[in-house]
């Protein structure tokens, strides 16, 4: 009874204060078209997907009516706060413009104010006290990486919002490591849009919102592997309940955001096509480009070279203008451990990658073949998938599935002729701005691995360069070395730079692994120059 007089009161009060002339009935009021200029009557507010006025939850008349209605359905006063949906402006709307349920958004999670966050023991990827800066007078080794969020930290990880990655680099005044700028997160946004998500990451979905979304932003998209095709299908996400007419109109852009390695060799590591169907998806090898915009381009085909998380943006434009848009990351990851590796002067100089197992590599020599270089851990050097590794470290007990099943030139494999373990899977030999990089899939607790990279050919000139490396564990993200700061005085044919020392933590499915790099806190990264024979692999 209680809801049906207010809906009375609220219905009386909006006919006698929007209807001031038979002309103006169709116009304004409840149930009716909006004005010209997309207004309508006090207490009720336009609804663009039909044009037509509907009740303004947040409105004052709302207010007041609720204040004289004090008594709850058990008997209980409640200023009009009793969790009947019409008396609480705090809604989450449901798929038929009905709200549906109240939702307290979550409290700011923000601490006072503080000089050292690591004095407080809080390093831990997060901007405490809200000023800015994460992990301030917190210390870190060089190149090593961590999960960061620099919004409010109550919002991490909660409805839209995602973690992003920040890298170590050394501060030049004081020589010490200090954590980077947040890279790659999703934050929140300043306010709720109708797309099933929760936009401002506070718990509460389209809040304050009564609307059937025509996008879905809570979506699903998955998670993608080097060397196979991703699919993400935008008609699984915009108008799935088919509520435009011009749906077939829209204009879809798709943007993906480049990786570490993207930005040192100045191109996309990745290809991209843009599709109406599903036939001309499967039709062609796509565009090595990042951005995508056009009408009907509704699904597109990502092939990744390397390993990494990508945010992915998505907007839909209707013909009228409206616009929708969503955001999600994207991991893209393999098992076991991946090293990858790219250069700034990757068209003209030939960087080799080198992988040593300890206990078994004696010699980082590829013809003593006990080390995994390009010159003898490939799966597939010329041509053919019957030539395997040559590095052979005896590593048993590994079912082929989990491999890419892609050799060095990016052929298919088939289960006659499965690849090594290690393996070089893409080798770029000077000659484009490509990366290249080495897999091994079936690592075992405890062993331990040494990763170098030597200076091959850079023609005449010796052409100064500025190798930088990835470490991935179970597809996780663990150091970017080189990047910032860069190693130095490479550009001297067998220059060797030893990187970093890798113990593995746990079996092949693991995520964990301690990582040691060589550092000279007077030179930086150590590398050997002017020895035509590589470097004994014990003299570490």
């Amino acid at each position: 009874m209680k809801k049906l007089f207010l809906v009375c009161v609220l219905f009386s009060a909006i006919v006698f204060a929007g209807c001031t002339s038979d002309e103006e009935e169709d116009f304004g009021g409840l149930n009716q078209e909006c004005y010209s200029n997309g207004a309508c009557d006090p207490g009720l507010l336009c609804d663009t997907n039909n044009n037509t006025c509907i009740e303004d939850p947040n409105s004052s008349m709302h207010n007041d009516a609720d204040q004289a209605d004090t008594t709850s359905d058990n008997g209980n006063t409640t200023n009009g706060n009793d969790n009947d949906i019409a008396d609480s402006g705090d809604t989450v709307s449901d798929n038929d413009n009905t709200p549906v349920a109240s939702c307290v958004p979550k409290e700011s999670g923000c601490l006072p104010a503080m000089e050292s966050e690591k004095d407080a023991n809080l390093c831990d990827g997060m901007d405490n006290d809200c000023d800015g800066m994460i992990d301030e007078g917190c210390t870190c080794t060089a190149g090593e990486t961590q999960s960061c969020f620099s919004g409010d930290p109550s919002k991490r990880r909660v409805g839209i919002c995602r973690d992003g990655i920040q890298t170590c680099v050394v501060d030049p005044s004081t020589n010490i490591g200090i954590w980077n700028v947040c890279k790659g997160e999703i934050k929140p946004k300043n306010a709720e849009t109708c797309n099933n998500a929760d936009d401002t990451c506070d718990g509460c979905v389209d809040h304050l919102l009564t609307c059937k979304p025509p996008i879905d932003c809570s979506y699903d998209i998955g998670e993608a592997r080097p060397f196979e095709d991703k699919l993400i299908d935008g008609n699984q996400i915009y108008d799935t309940g088919h509520q435009f007419n011009d749906a077939e109109t829209a204009t879809w852009e798709w943007t993906i955001e480049k990786g570490v390695c993207d930005t040192v060799l100045g191109t996309t590591s990745f290809t991209t096509k843009g599709a109406k169907n599903l036939s001309e998806l499967l039709d062609g090898q796509g565009n090595a480009t990042n951005e995508i915009k056009g009408v009907g381009l509704s699904q597109i085909k990502l092939r990744f070279q390397l390993s990494g998380s990508h945010v992915i943006h998505l907007k839909v434009t209707r013909a009228n203008g409206e616009v929708y848009e969503c955001e999600w990351i994207l991991k893209v990851s393999a098992d076991g451990l991946r090293i990858e590796l790219c250069w700034d002067t990757n068209n003209l100089v030939d960087i080799d990658l080198h992988m040593g197992k300890n206990g078994v590599t004696t010699s980082w020599d590829p013809f003593q073949y006990t080390a995994c270089t390009p010159d003898n851990c490939r799966g597939d050097p010329f041509g053919t998938a019957s030539n395997h590794s040559e590095a052979n470290w005896s590593l048993s007990g590994w079912f082929y599935d989990r491999t890419a099943n892609y050799n060095a030139n990016g052929v298919w494999c088939d289960g006659n002729n499965k690849l090594p373990n290690p393996r070089y899977d893409l080798d770029n030999l000077g000659e484009g701005p490509y990366p290249e990089n080495i897999n091994l899939d079936n690592p075992n607790d405890g062993d331990t691995f040494r990763i170098a990279a030597t200076y091959a050919y850079g023609g005449q000139d010796n052409i100064l360069s500025h190798p930088v490396l990835n470490i991935y564990c179970g597809g996780t993200l663990k150091a970017v070395y080189g990047l910032d700061p860069q190693v130095q005085n490479f550009q001297t044919r067998r220059d060797f730079w030893k990187a970093v020392e890798i113990r593995w933590v746990g079996d092949y499915s693991s995520d964990e692994c301690v990582l040691t790099p060589r550092w000279d806190d007077n030179i930086g990264y150590v590398v050997n120059h002017n020895s035509w024979d590589f470097p004994a692999y014990d003299n570490w």
